[in-house]
This record gives structure tokens, sequence and C-alpha cells, in this order.
């Protein structure tokens, strides 16, 4: 059985990849070693409170980790969990041709 805080975890990081903001931000953070803001924002296209208010859940989460340099703010994921999952995400991921599930 599991404990609540693992299962409260679990359902945590579920809710943080149910966004398709947040995944795409936490899908870039793993590929890369660490990002500032502007260059997720200009990878990704989104406007800066986007990007904002979704590090901002992510980072209470406990999803990624923040730095800062001077007056850059710099990302990264180094989470167990959510470099995992995204994994077993990117191998099972079945091919869709319903527009509904590409948004």
């Amino acid at each position: 059985m599991l404990e609540e805080s693992s299962l409260a975890e679990k359902v945590t990081l579920l809710e943080a990849l149910a966004s398709r903001t947040r995944f795409r931000v936490l899908k870039s953070l793993c590929a890369a070693e660490e990002m500032n803001v502007r260059e997720l924002r200009n990878e990704l296209g989104l406007p800066q409170s986007t990007t904002s208010k979704e590090l901002s859940f992510l980072r209470m989460g406990g999803f990624i980790n923040f730095g800062r340099e001077a007056q850059n703010h710099y990302y990264s994921c180094h989470h167990d969990g959510v470099r995992k999952l995204l994994q077993t995400l990117d191998k099972g991921a079945p091919a869709t041709n319903n527009p509904e599930m590409t948004r």
C-alpha cells in the first residue's frame, strides 16, 4: 500500500504533467542542463507571464531547481520521478490522428 505522502507526491506530479504548457517546460528543462527564463520563453514561444506562472508552480512542487546569477534566474530539472516518467511517456506514446489529443 502506498503511503499517503508518496501518493500525494505522485498525484502532484501527474497534475503538473496534465498541463500541456508545464509538460513542455519540464521536457525542455530535462533536455537541457539548465535554462534561464529568456531561453525557455524563446524555445517554447510563451509570454513572460505564462512562463513565470508555470515555473512557479513547478518550483513549488519541487520538480525543478532554481538558481540565480546576478539578474538572471536559471532553472533545471534533476527530479528522478519527472525524468523517468517523461522517458516512459516518450517510449510508449501512441501516435494519434485525433486533433483533440494534440492540443
